[in-house]
């Protein structure tokens, strides 16, 4: 178990471990996705988590199991894009409790790999610190894998996402006007960036 931290309660025990995912966690990552509120699904509106939606989710499964073999080092040499890296929060009882993940994107104009980041977690564990601690251990798998950017976007109205990001560093790169419909809303989407 690749365990990067764990973070106590200030008696003393454990709250929550911080680890890389394997194989056998993924099944937990699609119980997390459906289990999150329509709120906090309108700012993480995944096609690859949770119950199938269209043809893409089966492909986007043999990416998730590929990643998570021996075969992803290989494949990431030969083709550096669609790996995913997924660090979770597990509680005492080996429950997930949020994930944040990267999938390579390629290589930038300076030979960097670039990844796309994502982030859940279940409702009752929001602003608690976890993001922030699954965001820290994300970069930190990140930095180890080579990649020199991650990037993200995030809707205009998501404070809280807002507030995590730029927390973490990044900054915005782009401004999408008007390209997101929530509820019959127009909404701005910020392409944000961090640079490794």
């Amino acid at each position: 178990m690749n365990v990067l931290g764990k973070l106590y309660k200030k008696t003393g025990e454990m709250m929550y471990t911080i680890r890389v995912l394997n194989l056998r966690d993924l099944l937990s990552v699609h119980l997390v996705y459906e289990s999150l509120s329509a709120n906090s699904k309108q700012y993480y509106n995944s096609i690859i988590y949770g119950k199938p939606k269209k043809p893409l989710w089966f492909l986007a499964q043999i990416a998730l199991i590929i990643s998570h073999t021996p075969f992803a080092k290989i494949v990431s040499r030969v083709y550096p894009k669609y790996l995913y890296f997924i660090v979770g929060a597990f509680d005492e009882q080996n429950r997930l409790l949020g994930f944040a993940h990267f999938v390579l994107h390629g290589y930038s104009s300076n030979g960097k790999l670039i990844g796309r980041l994502g982030i859940a977690i279940k409702d009752e564990f929001q602003g608690k610190g976890l993001g922030t601690k699954l965001m820290e251990k994300l970069i930190q798998l990140a930095k180890n894998n080579s990649v020199g950017i991650i990037f993200l976007e995030v809707l205009s109205t998501n404070e809280k996402g807002l507030a995590l990001y730029k927390k973490c560093g990044f900054r915005t790169v782009n401004v999408y006007r008007n390209q997101a419909n929530v509820n019959g809303k127009k909404h701005d989407i910020y392409k944000m960036e961090l640079s490794l």
